[in-house]
């Protein structure tokens, strides 16, 4: 009976513990890069804040508001650490002079933000091409997230049948020992 208590105060020391350093910055930027890597949700999760990205980036461009500072406010707006850094390495490549378009490929971005940057950038039509990147990205994040729902429900189903199963067995084992308590 003692071990039990040392492992489930171990358990809920090792669990608040982790809680307290994932509110950490460090802890964060960690947790947005695993969530950002994880199979189905990670590229939910990629495309929404890209959505995002796009869609403020073309209010802000529309509005009057400078590249720079628009990719400030950008990055202060996006809520992962992860974007928020590589937002804030395009604007410092873009306060060097470069282009929009080859800070966005140093960055990591993919290949439709950096060619549809380029292409607006040269055009002139740069918070278009966001406004029109911003609409693909959510159709492809509402795709994502279908999916994502679509393979997770099975997951859940089982789980909710494993734990009505085990519920049952309980019951059906107590009513069993009781039954031959009675004999």
């Amino acid at each position: 009976m003692y071990k039990r208590q040392i492992i489930l105060l171990s358990l809920f020391i090792a669990i608040v513990l982790m809680l307290m350093f994932f509110r950490t910055k460090l802890g964060k930027r960690l947790w947005a890069s695993i969530s950002l890597r994880l199979p189905v949700v990670g590229r939910a999760l990629n495309l929404t804040l890209l959505e995002r990205l796009c869609s403020n980036l073309h209010l802000l461009l529309a509005s009057g508001i400078t590249l720079p500072e628009a990719l400030d406010f950008s990055a202060k707006a996006i809520d992962n650490p992860v974007y928020e850094g590589k937002i804030r390495r395009v604007r410092e490549e873009i306060l060097k002079g470069s282009s929009f378009g080859k800070a966005l490929e140093k960055a990591s971005f993919p290949p439709i933000l950096v060619q549809s940057a380029s292409v607006g950038e040269e055009t002139g039509k740069l918070d278009e091409n966001l406004k029109k990147l911003s609409e693909i990205f959510k159709e492809e994040a509402d795709r994502a997230v279908q999916t994502a729902t679509s393979l997770i429900e099975p997951a859940i189903i089982i789980a909710l049948g494993g734990v009505v199963a085990f519920i049952a067995i309980g019951v059906v084992s107590s009513l069993y020992s009781l039954m031959g308590q009675i004999k």
